[in-house]
């Protein structure tokens, strides 16, 4: 009914990791997007979940923001603007990683690790997961010829299939590996470093 309701996921991901199955919630992303209407915000730190939380109130339509259950290290400044839906971290030439949420933190530290191998990795953090702005997103994934994605999702739905999609829909053919959870009933339990 396109109303102004905002439904917070918290505790998304695999951040109740000691809880098992009942605690995963790893295909929040997946259905959100299937939804008409509904607009998704999936921050990587405290300032872009204070400013989505401001977004969210000011959204006139349903809003579904998914927040990690924990603290997360400072990404973004105070005054950053997240009007894009994404930002580009950390520019590449030879791959780019595509991340969103708490998984942004290890598409940092995997990028910065590959550079030590002369590697030049870039990085982007989709926090605005629906509705993508397709065509600036599109520009700055064209130069890149690998890309790779990371998330705490299951394959089905998540950003791999959005990354892929915008690609395909484009006729943009750059090589693509997601990297994320597979289609099962996930029952490992232990902590979220274990579990990554």
């Amino acid at each position: 009914m396109k109303l102004p309701i905002t439904l917070i996921g918290l505790g998304s991901g695999l951040s109740f990791s000691h809880y098992g199955p009942a605690g995963h919630g790893v295909i929040d992303v997946a259905i959100m997007r299937a939804l008409p209407e509904m607009t998704i915000f999936n921050p990587s730190d405290p300032v872009s979940a204070s400013a989505f939380a401001e977004m969210a109130y000011k959204n006139f339509s349903p809003t579904y923001v998914r927040l990690h259950k924990g603290a997360t290290p400072i990404i973004y400044k105070k005054n950053a603007s997240f009007s894009d839906g994404f930002t580009v971290l950390k520019k590449g030439s030879d791959c780019c990683i595509v991340s969103t949420g708490i998984m942004v933190h290890r598409a940092l530290k995997v990028a910065n690790e590959l550079e030590r191998h002369s590697i030049d990795v870039g990085v982007i953090d989709i926090y605005k997961v629906k509705p993508i702005n397709e065509s600036l997103l599109l520009d700055s994934l064209v130069h890149y010829k690998n890309i790779v994605t990371i998330e705490e999702n299951t394959f089905i739905g998540g950003i791999g299939s959005l990354i892929c999609e915008v690609l395909i829909d484009n006729k943009c053919l750059i090589p693509t590996k997601r990297i994320a959870i597979k289609d099962e009933q996930c029952f490992l339990y232990g902590d979220l470093e274990w579990l990554h």
